[in-house]
Order: structure tokens, then sequence, then C-alpha cells
């Protein structure tokens, strides 16, 4: 939640502000991840290959794609839209995050955490968008 509180609008802003505020957070490490899936599969061999390509696509266009309606969605205060596409960047990281909790000594903690992360910021814009 660092993320959160270093944004300077964090202190004024309301449901909807702090909403965006951790949307844009989301979609940082959502970022983060593309780039390190990225990174991963070009580096790796194998079993796993497979599954950082598709996670790199999914966190790099999907999750960007959904997250940017949401923030749409948002600022229209169309807050069943938002939760909706709030629920597809989460599906997709669950999609990529089956693999890992298999694999998980294969990982990267660092990527790990990384989605460990993405998702509790998605739990909680749930729970701030829910509440408006």
């Amino acid at each position: 939640m660092k993320c959160v509180l270093s944004s300077k609008n964090s202190t004024k802003a309301d449901g909807v502000g702090i909403a965006t505020i951790i949307v844009d957070c989301i979609k940082d490490k959502a970022n983060i991840l593309a780039l390190n899936t990225t990174n991963l599969a070009s580096t790796t061999h194998g079993k796993l290959k497979p599954f950082y390509q598709t996670c790199a696509k999914d966190y790099d266009y999907i999750a960007k794609k959904e997250l940017i309606l949401t923030k749409k969605a948002l600022h229209k205060h169309e807050y069943d839209n938002a939760e909706s596409c709030m629920v597809k960047a989460l599906t997709i990281h669950v999609a990529c995050r089956a693999p890992v909790e298999y694999y998980c000594d294969e990982v990267p903690s660092g990527v790990i955490d990384d989605m460990n992360t993405y998702e509790e910021l998605c739990e909680a814009a749930s729970t701030v968008i829910t509440k408006l």
C-alpha cells in the first residue's frame, strides 16, 4: 500500500479518488509483471516458458486495458462497470498465479512478491468500488 500512501492526492481523495489511485498502483504493478515475465520468457527454457509468455501478454495488454476501463467507469460513476472490469483484471492474474504456486521453487521471489501485491491491490480496489 506504499503506492497509495505515496500519491500526493491520497490525503484529499474521496472514494472515487482513492479507487483511482489504487487502480493506478495496480497498473504500475501490471507493467512490472509484464516486463519481468517478458524477460523471464526470453531467458527460460522448458515448461515455464509458455507460462511466462502468456502472462507477459496478459499483464501487458488485457490487464492494462481492463484497468483503463475501470478508471473510465469510475470517473463516469458507473461503479458496477468499474467492478466488472476490476474482476476481469483480477481473473487474468489468477490464471497466471496458478502455475506460480505449482512451480514456486522455480519462479523468482520478486515475481511472486509482485503478484501478491497485485492481488492485494485488486482486492482493495474492489472493496472500495463496492462501497461507492
